[in-house]
């Protein structure tokens, strides 16, 4: 059975690791444009960036690829001298969006995560494991459409984990 559902990978993007205290979370916002959520598996986004709350201290920002270097120069500026990390981890991930009325379905096939729209809704990001693979899941919006996060080495098999789990495999 082939579910309704449009399975692709994202390139080019920039991310970047952000570790840091809450007095911290002030530099961070006035560079980024945004305020960094605070509460747990959320995400927030403006002007092309993207933050999701990753841990008490740890957020991941997603934005442009040509725009990751001074972003990250500008970071790292803002927090010169004082405990807080700011580093590239683009090469590390793969990106795969997953939208459709049925990517709820397909994706619930590899996960415990409720993803009803009561529990998990547009700006719900968390870490979790697909179909055996640590992953962050982030909702987009109401269509649904995910951005599935998953390190590059598992990239190859997730994909095609996502390609049967859609029926297309």
């Amino acid at each position: 059975m082939a579910y309704n559902v449009d399975i692709a990978q994202r390139t080019p993007y920039g991310l970047l690791n952000l570790r840091g205290a809450e007095d911290i979370c002030r530099q961070f916002n006035n560079v980024l444009g945004l305020e960094l959520p605070q509460t747990p598996n959320t995400a927030t986004a403006n002007d092309g960036v993207t933050a999701m709350w990753l841990g008490p201290d740890e957020w991941l920002i997603r934005t442009d690829d040509s725009r990751e270097p001074a972003l990250s120069a500008a970071l790292l500026e803002a927090v010169k001298g004082q405990h807080a990390a700011v580093t590239a981890v683009s090469d590390a991930y793969v990106i795969f969006t997953v939208s459709g009325k049925e990517a709820r379905a397909v994706l619930n096939q590899g996960t415990g995560i409720d993803l009803h729209p009561h529990s998990f809704s547009p700006g719900t990001c968390v870490r979790t494991s697909l179909a055996k693979t640590g992953v962050i899941l982030h909702q987009l919006d109401d269509k649904p459409s995910y951005d599935v996060y998953a390190w590059r080495s598992y990239a190859n098999y997730l994909s095609m984990w996502l390609d049967k789990a859609a029926g297309v495999g």
